[in-house]
């Protein structure tokens, strides 16, 4: 996922134009907002006003010695030349990089929205303001980018840092703290929310260990806090006294690794959102908050105990409950679809196909080409990027439709076709969970061979590893006697006929029962919902393998190529800990029998594994795997 503060939003390349608004400056162009599927994905009822945007400048597509040394004469405007507020974060001309925040009067969804860039003028002065970016008339009631210092850039509070130190964050500087540190923000803060008003906290965060505090305000009485706190197993929580407001998150999260967390109240309705998704919810009828004024604040503890070990970067306090649309998702880097791969529909009632990644060669464009039934409907195009990565997307109709898509790319207007995906479909998707009675293959009947083209599944690879294909979308059947990859159960296979017959849409079924098993073998882990001691987490995680050792251990994703199975190297794409559980995610599915980590030929000082101890753990050959999935 690309991770950008305060919702995610994609720009095309830097592209030179003329500006008569701005004519003293010698140099002009623009950057486009995207917010169609190929970008932040946006509906197109969406609409957001004030939105402070992260514009990230590189010298790979900007010219630094064209502007002055520290950016005094950088303008934005609208397309029509109305200027726009912004602040510089970060300007490091010798490096090439530059971090800008710009307030854009409203975000449309789906659409191509034009920013004008205007610099190289000497006689300049820097319009660089962050309470014209950041203040009340956009919700925002504090803001910190906790660089190498700690001012608020609302202007609301004068905060102290008490021992922190500056560190590389997510954008521009952060503030590392080491334990018995933290940012005092002020214990007299007269125009915080109080009561049960609604509010938005958050902040991007990476951690050392768990069991302490993010960021807290409010006051230590009953429902008068909020406290954003990062639990073990790892995971985001709301502690607000008793309150309505109190939230978890659902997602084992990793140490050492950024990420961004929200919270959100207003009566009743208490969410938290990681990483742009919406990770916890909790609509509750108990006792309200009821925050007294004045407030207090504290950044990494609460009331001078300060307990948080990591890094901290963008803490922000608004008066207003952020909408899901100002944190969407965006799609994997590398992401493309397989053949016979299977679609769901949304609450929009279409499918949305991403084809995103980079490519080793140069190209001046690249180019999706989407097929229904053999018959071209759409083309869509980019110039991929400066470091040559680029972002498709085409909306997929349900029904009864076979789509293929063909991705390429164009150079010296000549046009090359690098991949094909066909028998790609678009419908409902159902999961099926029980026992014996919901799994419905353990009979002495023979299964009927049939099948049908518009009901898939996703299955398990064969047993045999040398025959196990990487593509796993498949036609299920019945029951699985002939080395089919995925079963329905009897009674599975009929529910996908008759909502076939009533949908008029392709069915998507995964059937995860397993017989002979108990309630809570079924149950979510809220802490930990892809748990593989759970039929659940078994549904999520159908690629993955869990390592426990004896103490806890730490990931980093160079790690990812030291590990081995059945002796063949890149299979794992990457890792995540919980306690003394490392899980690995799998590139592919996989049926090996055996792992290694860390050859001879291939060991270095830069990628071994760690305890959480900071001793480096025992290296392990061929242990052999035990099967966790459930059969099906």
């Amino acid at each position: 996922m690309e991770k950008t503060v305060c919702g995610v939003i994609l720009f095309a390349g830097l592209l030179r134009v003329a500006s008569a608004q701005y004519s003293g400056w010698q140099h002009s162009g623009s950057i486009y907002l995207l917010t169609t599927p190929e970008g932040a994905n946006l509906p197109a009822t969406a609409s957001e006003e004030g939105f402070p945007l992260l514009v990230r400048l590189h010298q790979d597509f900007f010219d630094f010695s064209q502007a002055k040394a520290n950016g005094e004469d950088i303008r934005f405007s609208t397309r029509t030349g109305t200027p726009l507020a912004c602040q510089i974060e970060e300007w490091d001309a010798a490096s090439g990089t530059a971090s800008i925040w710009v307030r854009l009067p409203t975000i449309k969804g789906n659409a191509r929205q034009e920013i004008r860039l205007h610099w190289g003028k000497p006689g300049a002065a820097s319009e660089s303001n962050g309470k014209a970016v950041f203040n009340e008339s956009n919700g925002y009631l504090s803001v910190w980018h906790m660089g190498e210092a700690v001012p608020d850039e609302v202007g609301t509070l004068e905060s102290q840092d008490v021992g922190t130190t500056a560190t590389p964050g997510m954008v521009g500087k952060a503030r590392h703290f080491a334990g018995r540190q933290a940012v005092f923000c002020g214990d007299k803060i007269a125009n915080y929310p109080s009561g049960a008003s609604p509010h938005s906290s958050e902040a991007w965060f990476r951690p050392e260990k768990p069991n302490c505090t993010i960021l807290a305000w409010g006051n230590e009485q009953a429902q008068g806090k909020v406290v954003m706190q990062f639990r073990s197993p790892p995971h985001v929580t709301l502690d607000c006294y008793f309150s309505d407001g109190n939230v978890k998150g659902g997602s084992t999260l990793p140490m050492s690794q950024w990420t961004h967390a929200v919270h959100t109240y207003e009566k009743g309705d208490a969410r938290v959102y990681v990483n742009g998704l919406l990770d916890g919810a909790s609509k509750s009828t108990g006792a309200p908050l009821s925050i007294k004024s004045p407030a207090r604040m504290w950044i990494g503890g609460w009331y001078n105990d300060y307990d948080f070990i990591g890094d901290i970067d963008e803490v922000r306090i608004s008066k207003v409950v952020r909408s899901a649309d100002w944190m969407q998702r965006v799609p994997a880097k590398d992401e493309k679809p397989e053949d016979g791969q299977f679609y769901s529909r949304d609450d929009q009632n279409e499918g949305t196909l991403y084809y995103n990644g980079s490519r080793a060669e140069a190209a001046d464009l690249v180019f999706l080409k989407l097929y229904a039934d053999d018959q071209l409907i759409k083309t869509e195009s980019a110039k991929p990027a400066a470091d040559k990565s680029y972002a498709l997307a085409v909306k997929l109709q349900p029904g009864l439709i076979k789509y293929k898509v063909e991705f390429g790319t164009k150079a010296g207007g000549q046009e090359t076709v690098r991949h094909t995906a066909t028998n790609i479909v678009c419908g409902d998707a159902y999961l099926i969970d029980g026992q014996s009675n919901a799994l419905a293959t353990d009979t002495s009947e023979k299964s009927p061979p049939e099948t049908n083209e518009w009901i898939r599944s996703y299955g398990r690879p064969p047993g045999n590893r040398k025959d196990a294909p990487g593509n796993l979308w498949c036609h299920p059947v019945w029951k699985a006697q002939n080395g089919e990859k995925a079963e329905l159960g009897w009674w599975g296979m009929e529910l996908a006929k008759r909502l076939l017959e009533s949908q008029k849409v392709p069915i998507f079924i995964i059937n995860a029962a397993v017989g002979g098993t108990r309630i809570d073998q079924h149950q979510r882990n809220a802490a930990d919902p892809a748990d593989l001691t759970t039929l659940y987490g078994r549904m999520l995680w159908r690629d993955t393998i869990a390592l426990e050792f004896d103490l806890p251990v730490v990931w980093a994703d160079a790690l990812a190529g030291q590990f081995y199975l059945d002796g063949e190297k890149d299979k794992v794409a990457s890792g995540s800990v919980t306690g003394n559980v490392l899980t690995l995610k799998l590139k592919t599915a996989s049926v090996a029998k055996k792992i290694t980590y860390l050859k001879e030929i291939a060991w270095s000082q830069d990628t071994l594994l760690h305890g959480a101890n900071n001793l480096a753990a025992l290296t392990f050959c061929n242990v052999p795997l035990a099967d966790t999935n459930p059969p099906r």
